[in-house]
């Protein structure tokens, strides 16, 4: 005969709600004078010279692969004119002297891909969002306010050359304000402001059609070619002038061409012609050289995407050289060469001296900008990043993190679009933001993601995590499941650690719960509204920052233990969770913009003394540090991520957050519970094995060993001792050994990880039957329902008890399935039909079962029915007739009621329900006169609904009838000085 398993009990211990095994209060140490308050007026001065710690590693970043070629828009005298992002993806231009690192000028460019820069010697004029002036020499940037009605056309040493389109004049304006015309011509009124054009000292070429040289010395104009082409860009030297063309398809009188580079003296003469693959962008020559950058033209004649070309050639471009491996972006002349720029992988990549024979000589080397990041987690095995290209999202991707340093980047996916990401990790598992939030584990499925929580940005875009818990968007979620599991009421900001949450509401209330108790405020409010706090969490220290005033230092329950300093004000539209550790506190000091000084202090200590770590960057509504096993990451000043190690004395503990172990387990070969498995999380990444020492009256029995990962671990016993031997039935002990990455033991938030198992190998001795349910129906929406186990147990034996409940619709004939809820050990609980999965249903079966020690469950118990009552406000059940008015009133039943202060009003109610027994409420008062009551067109009662005080949800009538879906008529016959009748709802009893 096969034995049953006995079983008894499961424990999910929560490590904030007290320790594991036997210990003091959770927490951290208490503090020398509890109740006492520090003066908290303002933290020391920070040190803004601060260094890196000398132990700190850089997290490996992924080169920026620009979209947008940086350039060289011009050179004179050594210095150049360099358009490139900066670390965060903004454009700007910037200077570089000789091979010197580019200096970043104070001007920033809204649109890179539309910059235009007319260039000569060392004048240059930029046209962005607006013309802008710039002199090389003097490193100048002014604006170029034009004449009304004049339009630019090209930049000269001394001033510019612009046209108005109206008087048809083209004319030399001189900086000093004086002007001169250059030549009065028709076609100047449509000539566009986008073509291009180019100057020196001695003149300036457009085109016309095809290409004009206009003198600077009175001279008349020079016709230098004609044809159906338009000039993408024009270059000028001492003698010669230079062009670029785009395919002519041909027609009746000028044949098809390819697109080329063009060349040809000022004074006019043969033109130097050069077909060409690519699109040309850029072209500058000397007097004696030409070079040009591209981008190859696909089968359709179009710039196709991807590398850039470049070539150079001699003044008559009969010796031509092909750079196709020089992925460059612009060419300038630079005194006695020209100037190409590439932009290849970095090891490649600078700025190169051409000459005419194609000789290329490195000038300066350029490194391509490190991709930025904007937004990293860190659970102290991984660190997750999003990072920016261009100020833009480009990837996110996950290092591992150990011992010997930091991994490299693994990609993960991107969600689409440009949404912002917000992160949180705990024990490998990732909570993702980007409008829509996904979960992943990243140490089994990396990259795979489940979705959760609605696709748009909630207004509140924060998300934090602990253990396998996250809270988004106010949210709490099973990261396991993605399943949200209840919302935290009116939160704003919020905080969690293992199985405790803390939220702060709009007014500044501060309020706690775990995942099994109801929510208790532990702060007032101090506002009406828009001063949300930002809280912090861990262990029983539950940390407070209000918008205005001091740092708190609370217990969980919300004593106060003393005040510090105010942290900097939260900047944008939501704040993260304060970094805390075990009473370790960190944050960054703005000191200027985006720039601050990463800080900790203890805030646990007697003396608290803040230590300043690091430069670093604080960005709004982000999190700009993460502490875990004593080690810290934040967002550095180069928009890349730091770690090192924590600089404090004390260091943090490294506790359980998370905790599952059964308290019995029957291991005798009937296929349950012949397994005792305990499931631990701990609050940071766990070095080696986890060891579980089973001993019985202080004798070793089994020693047990696994891997953990990301701090999450997983232990089995089987009942058999070292020796393979079946242990004997009793109560054990069992403890946890393990030691964190950084060398700290486990332990709870008391003292060790320890506890007690029974193992029985014997089965009750008695069946345990089915328990009695009892609903009674009130007068609410609510049931009361109750339950008692028939069968008396042993005392060593744990009864559990499930509950069934399934629903229906009015006039359905349909059943819903049953849902089940766990009871655990109650014997009733308050049914409310809104938390099922059918909040509509009117009509309700409940029934029970216990659970023996062991998991055998017990027979289910015949089902008891109930009727949601027919409120007077219900809509498709009710239908009225003659003078009836809606009342809210409190006290009713769903808060309504129908009122009829005339003779012969009536209400029929028939709710399409099979039912046995009929009700009727009623408000009875001084005023209220009679009504008579009539069921499935039988016979009339007549009920007076007089009484000396008002009364709500008087029972007035009641009657029995056969099983069937029945109907109420109510009339009013009242009269006189009680003229008023008040229904307030039917009930139909099964």
């Amino acid at each position: 005969m096969r034995r049953r398993a006995l079983f008894v009990g499961l424990v999910t211990s929560s490590l904030l709600g007290g320790a594991i095994g036997a210990g003091t209060a959770a927490g951290a140490a208490p503090l020398a004078a509890p109740a006492a308050a520090i003066s908290a007026t303002a933290w020391p001065g920070v040190d803004s010279a601060v260094a890196d710690p000398a132990d700190t590693v850089a997290v490996p970043r992924s080169p920026e692969v620009s979209p947008i070629p940086r350039r060289v828009l011009a050179s004179s005298g050594g210095t150049r004119l360099i358009l490139q992002p900066d670390s965060d993806g903004a454009w700007w231009l910037w200077w570089q002297q000789g091979t010197d690192e580019p200096v970043r000028s104070a001007q920033q460019v809204r649109n890179p891909r539309a910059v235009e820069a007319s260039a000569s010697s060392a004048h240059v004029v930029v046209h962005d969002s607006a013309y802008l002036t710039i002199d090389l020499a003097a490193r100048t940037i002014t604006p170029l306010t034009l004449e009304p009605g004049w339009t630019f056309v090209a930049a000269t040493p001394d001033g510019y050359v612009d046209v108005n389109r109206t008087t048809k004049v083209l004319r030399r304006h001189l900086a000093g304000g004086s002007t001169s015309t250059l030549a009065t011509d028709a076609f100047f009124t449509t000539w566009p402001g986008n073509r291009p054009a180019a100057a020196d000292a001695t003149g300036v070429v457009l085109s016309d059609g095809g290409v004009r040289w206009y003198p600077f010395d009175g001279g008349p104009s020079v016709v230098l070619a004609t044809g159906q082409f338009v000039p993408d860009t024009f270059a000028v030297s001492p003698s010669s002038v230079a062009w670029t063309t785009r395919a002519f398809a041909g027609n009746a009188t000028q044949p098809a061409q390819p697109p080329s580079v063009r060349r040809v003296l000022k004074t006019g003469g043969p033109v130097a012609t050069h077909p060409v693959d690519e699109l040309i962008t850029d072209l500058a020559i000397t007097d004696d050289a030409t070079a040009w950058s591209g981008r190859l033209l696909n089968s359709s004649g179009t710039a196709a995407a991807g590398t850039r070309f470049a070539g150079v050639g001699n003044a008559d471009l009969t010796q031509v050289t092909a750079l196709p491996e020089m992925n460059s972006a612009s060419a300038v002349a630079e005194a006695d060469h020209l100037l190409l720029t590439d932009d290849a992988p970095a090891s490649e990549a600078g700025l190169y001296a051409v000459t005419a024979d194609g000789t290329t000589t490195l000038q300066t080397r350029t490194t391509p900008p490190l991709r930025s990041v904007r937004a990293f987690a860190f659970d102290g095995e991984h660190v997750v990043e999003e990072q920016l290209e261009n100020g833009l999202p480009a990837a996110v991707g996950a290092h591992r993190v150990t011992a010997d340093g930091v991994g490299p980047l693994q990609a993960l996916d991107r969600p689409a679009g440009n949404a912002p990401t917000t992160l949180a990790l705990a024990a490998g598992r990732l909570a993702r933001q980007a409008g829509a939030t996904t979960f992943s584990d990243l140490d089994t499925t990396v990259g795979a993601w489940s979705y959760c929580c609605g696709a748009a940005a909630p207004a509140v875009q924060q998300v934090e995590a602990s253990g396998t818990t996250a809270v988004v968007a106010g949210t709490v979620v099973d990261m396991t499941t993605g399943r949200a599991r209840f919302t935290l009421p009116g939160a704003r900001t919020w905080a969690i650690f293992g199985d405790a949450l803390a939220w702060s509401t709009d007014t500044g209330e501060v309020w706690r719960r775990t995942l099994a108790t109801p929510p208790s405020k532990v702060v007032a409010a101090a506002c009406t509204g828009g001063c949300a706090a930002q809280v912090g969490l861990w262990g029983d220290r539950l940390l407070v920052q209000p918008k205005v005033g001091d740092l708190q230092v609370r217990t969980t329950s919300g004593a106060l233990l003393r005040t510090l300093p105010a942290l900097p004000a939260a900047e944008g539209p939501w704040a993260p969770a304060l970094t805390l550790e075990d009473g370790v506190l960190a944050w960054v000091q703005p000191v200027s913009g985006t720039a601050g000084v990463l800080r900790v202090v203890d805030v646990d200590a007697a003396d608290p003394t803040v230590v300043d770590v690091a430069q670093a960057v604080r960005l709004p509504g982000l999190r700009a540090v993460e502490l875990r096993d004593g080690r810290l990451m934040w967002l550095a000043g180069d928009r890349g991520l730091r770690l090192a190690r924590l600089p404090l004395t004390r260091m943090p503990r490294v506790v359980l957050t998370a905790l599952s172990a059964p308290s019995a387990f029957s291991p005798n070969h009937d296929g349950v519970h012949d397994t005792w498995v305990l499931d631990g999380i701990a609050s940071a990444p766990l070095a080696g094995a986890v060891t579980l020492a089973v001993t019985r009256a202080g004798s070793p029995v089994r020693t047990v060993t696994a891997t953990s990962h990301s701090g999450r671990f997983s232990l089995a016993w089987n009942g058999l001792t070292t020796s393979g031997s079946a242990a004997p039935e009793g109560v054990y002990t069992w403890q946890l050994r393990a030691t964190s990455a950084s060398g700290r033991p486990l332990t709870g938030l008391g003292r060790a990880v320890t506890g007690q198992l029974a193992l029985r190998r014997s089965t009750a001795s008695t069946v345990v039957s089915a328990p009695e349910v009892v609903s009674n129906v009130s007068t609410t929406s609510l049931f009361p329902v109750r339950w008692r186990t028939t069968t008396t147990q042993p005392s060593w034996s744990t009864i559990t008890n499930q509950l069934q409940v399934a629903g229906r619709e009015s006039g359905s004939r349909q059943w819903s399935g049953w849902q089940q809820f766990d009871v655990k050990t109650a014997t009733g609980r308050t049914f409310d039909p809104r938390t099922t999965i059918w909040p509509t249903a009117r009509q309700w079966r409940f029934r029970a079962r216990a659970v023996a020690a062991g998991g055998a469950p017990g027979p289910w118990s015949p089902y008891v029915s109930a009727n949601i009552p027919v409120d007077d406000n219900a809509r498709g059940a009710l239908k009225y007739s003659g003078a009836w008015s809606l009342q809210r009133v409190r006290g009713t039943f769903m808060g309504t009621q129908h009122r009829a202060n005339r003779y012969g009003a009536s209400v029929t109610v028939w709710p399409n329900m099979q039912s046995r027994l009929v009700r009727v409420l009623m408000t009875t008062c001084p005023t209220c006169g009679k009504v008579r009551i009539q069921v499935d067109g039988g016979s009339w009662l007549t009920v007076d609904t007089y009484s000396r005080t008002v009364r709500r949800r008087k029972l007035v009538y009641r009657s029995t009838k056969p099983t069937s879906d029945h109907r109420v008529t109510v009339r009013s016959v009242a009269s006189g000085s009680r003229p008023y009748v008040y229904l307030d709802g039917v009930v139909f009893e099964p």
